[in-house]
């Protein structure tokens, strides 16, 4: 079925205070001017909130994983690299609702999941032989739901197998 549709606007102020738990990572692998990368975000948040003055509540908790997997090729590769990307983003979503505590009542466990495929750029600009700048963008569409993805920061290429970015990311879907 369809997604529904709904927009939601929380302050990172409110986010900070409900984070449980959160966590991303990027695999990649190169050969030549071919690549492949897997990128994972995961995201949990919890809220509890009595009713009124009783001791009976509600706990609140949300879970998010997105993968995006993408196949790479390397169209630039001079002073400034460019990779053209394709591949697909899944999201899935969890909210739990309980009463607290412990209460026999209904609980709700909703979960929804729904796959996007992508289009995008990656350009890095290297700095020296550790530092670099990075940008990227990608735009997807899917299971009746757009999104796109843009990401700037720097890389520090701590070995030759692993290099640690930082930046900042938007990400709407």
């Amino acid at each position: 079925g369809a997604l529904p549709r709904s927009t939601t606007s929380v302050n990172s102020t409110s986010v900070l205070s409900a984070l449980d738990f959160g966590a991303m990572g990027t695999l990649e692998a190169r050969k030549g001017p071919w690549g492949a990368l897997l990128d994972m975000q995961y995201v949990k948040l919890g809220v509890s909130r009595n009713v009124g003055f009783s001791p009976v509540g509600l706990d609140v908790d949300f879970t998010q994983q997105i993968y995006t997997m993408a196949g790479m090729y390397r169209a630039i590769d001079s002073s400034v690299s460019v990779d053209v990307l394709a591949g697909a983003r899944y999201v899935n979503a969890r909210t739990e609702v309980n009463l607290a505590p412990n209460l026999p009542g209904p609980g709700l466990d909703p979960s929804v999941g729904w796959w996007n495929g992508i289009v995008g750029a990656r350009v890095i600009v290297p700095l020296d032989a550790k530092w670099s700048l990075l940008g990227y963008l990608d735009t997807g569409w899917g299971n009746s739901t757009s999104s796109w993805e843009a990401i700037a920061g720097g890389s520090y290429q701590y070995s030759p197998t692993l290099s640690f970015k930082f930046g900042y990311r938007y990400l709407s879907f």
